[in-house]
Protein backbone atom coordinates (compact mmCIF):
# COMPACT_ATOMS: atom_id res chain seq x y z
CA UNK A 1 0.00 0.00 0.00
CA UNK A 2 2.44 1.99 1.02
CA UNK A 3 4.25 1.71 -3.09
CA UNK A 4 1.07 2.74 -4.47
CA UNK A 5 0.84 5.85 -2.12
CA UNK A 6 4.43 6.42 -2.95
CA UNK A 7 3.76 6.31 -6.88
CA UNK A 8 0.55 8.32 -6.27
CA UNK A 9 2.10 10.45 -3.92
CA UNK A 10 3.26 13.01 -7.24
CA UNK A 11 -0.10 13.57 -8.53
CA UNK A 12 -2.44 14.22 -5.21
CA UNK A 13 -4.01 17.14 -6.86
CA UNK A 14 -5.37 15.67 -9.52
CA UNK A 15 -6.58 12.86 -7.52
CA UNK A 16 -7.99 15.39 -4.58
CA UNK A 17 -9.53 17.16 -7.72
CA UNK A 18 -11.12 13.64 -8.95
CA UNK A 19 -12.26 12.62 -5.60
CA UNK A 20 -14.27 15.79 -5.13
CA UNK A 21 -15.71 14.77 -8.92
CA UNK A 22 -16.41 11.57 -7.94
CA UNK A 23 -18.01 12.49 -4.30
CA UNK A 24 -19.86 15.14 -6.42
CA UNK A 25 -21.41 12.25 -8.96
CA UNK A 26 -22.03 10.06 -5.70
CA UNK A 27 -23.88 12.83 -3.96
CA UNK A 28 -25.81 13.53 -7.56
CA UNK A 29 -26.95 10.16 -7.96
CA UNK A 30 -27.78 9.86 -3.96
CA UNK A 31 -30.61 12.88 -4.13
CA UNK A 32 -32.08 11.53 -7.31
CA UNK A 33 -34.52 9.24 -5.17
CA UNK A 34 -35.82 12.22 -3.09
CA UNK A 35 -36.58 14.34 -6.62
CA UNK A 36 -38.05 11.11 -7.86
CA UNK A 37 -40.41 10.87 -4.54
CA UNK A 38 -41.18 14.29 -5.00
CA UNK A 39 -42.43 14.05 -8.55
CA UNK A 40 -44.39 10.78 -7.00
CA UNK A 41 -46.49 12.46 -4.20
CA UNK A 42 -47.17 15.45 -6.36
CA UNK A 43 -48.66 13.32 -9.53
CA UNK A 44 -50.56 11.76 -6.19
CA UNK A 45 -51.75 15.69 -4.92
CA UNK A 46 -52.23 16.46 -8.72
CA UNK A 47 -49.72 19.19 -8.32
CA UNK A 48 -47.66 20.14 -11.07
CA UNK A 49 -44.23 17.73 -11.43
CA UNK A 50 -42.45 20.40 -13.84
CA UNK A 51 -39.92 21.32 -10.67
CA UNK A 52 -38.67 18.15 -9.49
CA UNK A 53 -38.75 17.19 -13.21
CA UNK A 54 -36.42 19.10 -14.03
CA UNK A 55 -34.06 18.83 -10.57
CA UNK A 56 -34.13 14.74 -11.71
CA UNK A 57 -33.15 15.59 -15.17
CA UNK A 58 -30.31 18.60 -14.24
CA UNK A 59 -29.05 15.74 -11.71
CA UNK A 60 -29.05 13.06 -14.24
CA UNK A 61 -27.09 15.44 -16.48
CA UNK A 62 -24.85 16.72 -13.67
CA UNK A 63 -23.72 12.77 -12.80
CA UNK A 64 -23.41 11.92 -16.16
CA UNK A 65 -20.88 14.98 -16.72
CA UNK A 66 -19.09 14.87 -13.61
CA UNK A 67 -18.62 10.96 -14.03
CA UNK A 68 -17.00 11.87 -17.51
CA UNK A 69 -14.54 14.71 -16.37
CA UNK A 70 -13.58 12.15 -13.63
CA UNK A 71 -12.95 9.31 -16.02
CA UNK A 72 -10.34 11.49 -18.37
CA UNK A 73 -9.00 12.69 -14.96
CA UNK A 74 -8.41 9.31 -13.92
CA UNK A 75 -7.40 7.84 -16.90
CA UNK A 76 -4.82 10.63 -17.87
CA UNK A 77 -3.38 10.24 -14.08
CA UNK A 78 -3.22 6.19 -14.46
CA UNK A 79 -1.33 6.29 -17.72
CA UNK A 80 1.37 9.04 -15.87
CA UNK A 81 1.67 5.90 -13.08
CA UNK A 82 2.27 3.57 -15.45
CA UNK A 83 5.12 5.17 -17.54
CA UNK A 84 6.70 6.40 -13.95
CA UNK A 85 6.39 2.60 -12.66
CA UNK A 86 7.76 1.14 -16.32
CA UNK A 87 10.53 3.74 -16.26
CA UNK A 88 11.58 2.17 -12.79
CA UNK A 89 11.11 -1.15 -13.60
CA UNK A 90 13.09 -1.08 -16.77
CA UNK A 91 16.04 1.01 -14.79
CA UNK A 92 16.32 -1.43 -12.73
CA UNK A 93 16.23 -4.43 -15.30
CA UNK A 94 19.14 -2.39 -16.87
CA UNK A 95 21.22 -2.50 -14.21
CA UNK A 96 20.38 -6.38 -13.65
CA UNK A 97 23.83 -8.61 -13.58
CA UNK A 98 23.81 -10.63 -16.84
CA UNK A 99 23.48 -14.21 -14.91
CA UNK A 100 20.61 -12.88 -12.90
CA UNK A 101 18.74 -12.08 -16.44
CA UNK A 102 19.32 -15.76 -17.66
CA UNK A 103 18.01 -17.27 -14.95
CA UNK A 104 15.11 -16.05 -15.66
CA UNK A 105 12.31 -16.34 -18.63
CA UNK A 106 12.67 -13.30 -21.27
CA UNK A 107 8.83 -13.08 -21.32
CA UNK A 108 8.85 -13.05 -17.53
CA UNK A 109 10.35 -10.15 -17.60
CA UNK A 110 8.49 -8.38 -20.33
CA UNK A 111 5.21 -9.46 -18.50
CA UNK A 112 6.38 -7.84 -15.11
CA UNK A 113 7.36 -4.51 -17.42
CA UNK A 114 4.11 -4.66 -19.30
CA UNK A 115 1.09 -6.30 -17.45
CA UNK A 116 2.28 -5.55 -14.15
CA UNK A 117 2.88 -2.75 -14.43
CA UNK A 118 -0.40 -2.27 -16.01
CA UNK A 119 -2.38 -3.61 -12.91
CA UNK A 120 -0.88 -0.80 -10.86
CA UNK A 121 -2.61 1.45 -13.27
CA UNK A 122 -6.34 1.04 -11.31
CA UNK A 123 -5.09 0.18 -7.93
CA UNK A 124 -3.05 3.09 -7.57
CA UNK A 125 -5.34 6.07 -8.73
CA UNK A 126 -8.78 4.72 -9.43
CA UNK A 127 -8.76 2.21 -6.36
CA UNK A 128 -7.86 4.60 -3.85
CA UNK A 129 -10.09 7.01 -5.03
CA UNK A 130 -13.22 4.02 -5.64
CA UNK A 131 -12.36 3.31 -1.55
CA UNK A 132 -12.53 6.24 -0.65
CA UNK A 133 -15.85 7.09 -2.15
CA UNK A 134 -17.26 3.67 -1.63
CA UNK A 135 -17.18 4.51 2.09
CA UNK A 136 -18.76 7.87 2.53
CA UNK A 137 -21.65 6.64 -0.72
CA UNK A 138 -22.57 3.64 1.58
CA UNK A 139 -23.11 6.19 4.52
CA UNK A 140 -24.79 8.55 2.47
CA UNK A 141 -27.06 5.58 0.90
CA UNK A 142 -28.30 4.84 4.29
CA UNK A 143 -28.81 8.32 5.24
CA UNK A 144 -31.02 8.85 2.14
CA UNK A 145 -32.58 5.12 2.92
CA UNK A 146 -33.48 6.16 6.28
CA UNK A 147 -34.56 9.45 5.35
CA UNK A 148 -37.01 7.58 2.54
CA UNK A 149 -38.09 4.79 4.31
CA UNK A 150 -36.94 3.36 7.23
CA UNK A 151 -38.74 0.23 7.05
CA UNK A 152 -36.59 -0.07 4.11
CA UNK A 153 -33.18 0.78 6.04
CA UNK A 154 -34.32 -1.94 8.86
CA UNK A 155 -34.54 -4.66 6.26
CA UNK A 156 -31.35 -3.27 3.91
CA UNK A 157 -29.20 -3.63 7.38
CA UNK A 158 -29.51 -7.26 8.68
CA UNK A 159 -29.36 -8.57 4.58
CA UNK A 160 -25.52 -5.57 4.43
CA UNK A 161 -24.66 -7.41 7.90
CA UNK A 162 -24.88 -10.84 6.18
CA UNK A 163 -23.49 -10.28 2.95
CA UNK A 164 -19.94 -8.09 5.12
CA UNK A 165 -19.76 -11.11 7.56
CA UNK A 166 -20.16 -13.89 4.72
CA UNK A 167 -17.46 -11.81 2.16
CA UNK A 168 -14.64 -11.63 5.42
CA UNK A 169 -15.42 -14.92 5.99
CA UNK A 170 -14.97 -16.19 2.11
CA UNK A 171 -12.55 -13.53 0.58
CA UNK A 172 -9.36 -13.83 3.28
CA UNK A 173 -9.11 -17.94 1.71
CA UNK A 174 -9.43 -16.58 -1.94
CA UNK A 175 -6.81 -14.20 -1.19
CA UNK A 176 -4.67 -16.60 0.59
CA UNK A 177 -4.49 -18.83 -2.25
CA UNK A 178 -3.05 -16.35 -5.00
CA UNK A 179 0.81 -16.51 -4.74
CA UNK A 180 2.59 -13.51 -6.11
CA UNK A 181 5.86 -14.16 -7.89
CA UNK A 182 9.05 -13.73 -6.76
CA UNK A 183 10.18 -10.48 -6.87
CA UNK A 184 13.11 -9.24 -8.70
CA UNK A 185 16.32 -9.12 -7.20
CA UNK A 186 18.27 -5.95 -5.58
CA UNK A 187 21.24 -5.02 -7.26
CA UNK A 188 24.30 -5.80 -4.78
CA UNK A 189 26.64 -2.72 -4.76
Amino acid sequence: MSALIGYARPHWRVLLLSLVLTLLASVSGLVQPKFAQSILDRLDDGASVVAPVALLAASLVAGALLTGLNACLQQGTSERVVRQVRRGLVHRLIRLPVAELDRRAPGDLIARVTSDSTLLKSAATEGLIMTVNGVLTFAGALFMMATLDARLLGVTLPVLTLVGVVITVILPGRVASNSDPAPLPRRRV
